[in-house]
């Protein structure tokens, strides 16, 4: 049966994983060159990364907007509009409630 425990992934063991030696023990210029490399990786897997969110993103946003306008009923009427509007609520009124909304979010 096999592990299934996640080990926390050291520096060292990842140096090792890619280059297969410890830190250190290379010739100083190789292991520059082998952690620029790793770099280079590590650079493009975060811009392919971003690339994926930005894609993800932007399908986030067609399908929120999408959803928003199915909401709107294109048969309103101005008169509809008008008549759904609340005449009874001072400013004061909803300015007090909009800081007890405030307040209560605190």
């Amino acid at each position: 049966m096999s592990n299934s425990i996640q080990h926390p992934v050291t520096p060292v063991g990842e140096f090792q994983a890619h280059f297969g030696a410890t830190p250190g023990t290379l010739d100083a210029k190789a292991e520059c060159e082998k952690w620029q490399r790793l770099c280079a990786e590590l650079l493009a897997e975060r811009d392919r990364l971003r690339a994926e969110l930005a894609k993800e993103q932007a399908a986030h946003e067609r399908t929120v907007l999408t959803m928003m306008r199915d909401e709107v009923d294109p048969n309103l009427t101005m008169e509809a509009i008008y008549a759904s509007i609340d005449r009874e609520t001072s400013f004061e009124q909803l300015i007090a409630e909009l800081r007890a909304e405030v307040e209560a979010g605190k």
